[in-house]
């Protein structure tokens, strides 16, 4: 017999999984229309929204195929957010919080792509930002 959830338990849910998310990040959106003296648009961003997140590093690994060593493309890291949070893949994701504390210097993510959204969260691909 499947399991058949009630609205109540999907908030209740909801609740378990923000209360686990003990980090805290910025999201911010690229600007748009802004041009410099030379006509060029201007690439930057916006003051974005904070938020709650669940911030989880991952291992890139490295595959040998045919005897060719090769890097696969995968994320530095997977991110949790609440539902009501909304993200693009244009954004970029700054870590300031881990566990409760902050951090410094932050910690820069581009979004690989559109999020994974389950009943209780999203969750994101992140690729660190070089300097």
């Amino acid at each position: 017999m499947p399991l058949i959830l009630e609205t109540d338990d999907y908030g209740w849910m909801q609740n378990i999984q923000k209360s686990t998310m003990t980090d805290r990040c910025i999201i911010r959106r690229p600007a748009t229309g802004e041009v410099n003296g030379w006509g060029d648009i201007v690439k930057s961003r916006k003051t974005g929204i904070e938020t709650i997140c669940g911030l989880k590093m991952v291992d890139r690994e490295t595959k040998s195929t045919d005897g060719e060593i090769f890097d696969v493309i995968e994320p530095d890291a997977e991110l949790r957010l609440p539902l009501d949070v909304e993200i693009h893949p244009e954004d970029e994701v700054e870590i300031t919080e881990r566990y409760g504390k902050t951090i410094s210097p932050t910690i820069v993510f581009s979004v690989v792509r559109f999020p994974r959204v389950g009943p209780t969260a999203q969750v994101v691909l992140l690729r660190r930002k070089t300097a």
